[in-house]
């Protein structure tokens, strides 16, 4: 790769990055076993909430909007929800500060968009309320204050460009500190700051040139040591999945009989879980049929039938023939089926 491309994918790297953190969008530990939640049925635990008392009354900035009604209808994305997160007290009847105060927050900002941000902030506010001592319900509606001159400060630095990651993430670091304070930036990004330095580290290691293939791995196996228990464990939990299916690829490809398959699913998995995996097998193998049977005779319809509007009239008609109308949607939009 040329320098000019190197300095272009650090660069594209470096945006990204302090756009994925200022919004929060957390490094998702599980996303590999979410994104096929049928793929494997390991149990998922989620690590504990590093917390932490506020040690003093927040000083709340500017009065934002007059809150309205916190009664008011829910928006559609959070109607049939519970509030992500959570909100305790301590002894003293203080807020405890952690990762689970930020997910409260977001959860309701998620809704940013379907209604205005002074509704959410009623909501936020009237949920603390409801839930904690005053003292501490007042907490988090000045912490939600600077939350969210966070978030607004975070929108102005997504405009810079050619940061090396290292400084987006120093940038963003600094910023949590500033906004937040020192305590409550720790207390609040505990789950998430130190995979964000993970990810940043690992990036350079991948430019660094001077190292072989087998130093790399080690000094990436070092970085993944010195993350936090909890979170080594979550990772390690979350890429089981991503684990298994390189081993079975790698099986497939030795050419492993079905058999020889089945007897690693069980030795790894269990026998319940093999026997659920391979009646994912042969779901997803009857599916592939039908899929490869309808491109062939769409294939044959389209010859037949030269008048646009009639051939997809007669290919939504194949549809309804082969498809249930949810596993129409599906081929809709695997097949680029043109809607109606």
């Amino acid at each position: 790769m040329s320098p000019r491309a190197k300095a272009a994918v650090t660069a594209a790297f470096a945006a990204a990055l302090l756009s994925a953190i200022v919004v929060q969008q957390r490094v998702d530990i599980e996303r590999a076993a979410a994104a096929e939640p049928e793929q494997r049925t390991l149990s998922r635990r989620v690590p504990p909430r590093a917390s932490t008392s506020l040690p003093g009354t927040l000083a709340a900035p500017a009065a934002r909007a007059a809150p309205i009604s916190a009664q008011a209808p829910l928006p559609s994305s959070l109607e049939g929800t519970e509030a992500d997160g959570s909100l305790e007290a301590d002894g003293r009847g203080r807020l405890v500060l952690g990762p689970g105060v930020r997910r409260y927050f977001e959860h309701f900002l998620s809704a940013e968009g379907e209604e205005s941000l002074a509704a959410v902030r009623a909501r936020v506010v009237a949920g603390a309320r409801a839930r904690l001592p005053a003292a501490a319900a007042g907490e988090v509606e000045a912490l939600f204050d600077r939350y969210l001159h966070y978030r607004d400060a975070g929108r102005g630095l997504r405009q810079g460009e050619g940061l090396a990651p290292e400084q987006a993430f120093a940038r963003i670091a600094a910023l949590r500190k500033e906004t937040l304070g020192e305590e409550a930036a720790a207390a609040l990004f505990a789950d998430s700051a130190p995979l964000d330095a993970l990810a940043v580290a690992r990036l350079a290691l991948a430019g660094d040139q001077s190292l072989t293939g087998a130093e790399r791995a080690s000094r990436e196996a070092a970085l993944e040591s010195g993350l936090p228990p909890a979170l080594r464990a979550a990772r390690l939990l979350a890429t089981e999945p991503l684990r298994l299916d390189a081993e079975e690829a790698a099986m497939r490809g030795a050419g492993a009989s079905a058999d020889e398959l089945a007897a690693a699913r069980e030795q790894t998995s269990g026998r319940e879980a093999a026997q659920r995996l391979a009646e994912l097998d042969r779901a997803r193998a009857q599916w592939q049929e039908r899929l490869s049977d309808f491109a062939r005779r769409r294939a044959a319809l389209e010859q037949e039938e030269p008048v646009q509007s009639a051939r997809e009239e007669r290919l939504h008609q194949l549809l309804a023939e082969l498809f249930s109308p949810r596993e129409q949607l599906r081929v809709l939009a695997l097949a680029r089926v043109p809607g109606r």
